[in-house]
């Protein structure tokens, strides 16, 4: 268990001001529905790495999904904001 939260606390590093510059360049409520799946797939990462590590590839891809999203879209408001 404390593996999976180390886990989660190194994605926040990469989450975290992805989200905020998403919500700061584009809109507030995109990031806070990015924000949501990335924690569903974090806790859904979470429980499945408690029952068998192997299975918690769908919550990981959850979570990442989620926060290329808000990379992509964090990186696009920087451009736009600088042009």
């Amino acid at each position: 268990m404390i593996a999976q939260f180390v886990n989660t606390l190194e994605q926040m590093v990469f989450f975290l001001p992805s989200m905020w510059l998403y919500a700061l360049l584009l809109t507030d409520k995109g990031a806070a529905v990015g924000g949501l799946i990335w924690v569903i797939g974090r806790m859904i990462c979470s429980v499945s790495y408690v029952r068998d590590p192997a299975s918690r590839g769908v919550g990981f891809t959850i979570s990442f999904i989620a926060e290329i999203g808000l990379f992509l879209g964090a990186a696009y408001g920087v451009v736009k904001a600088f042009m």
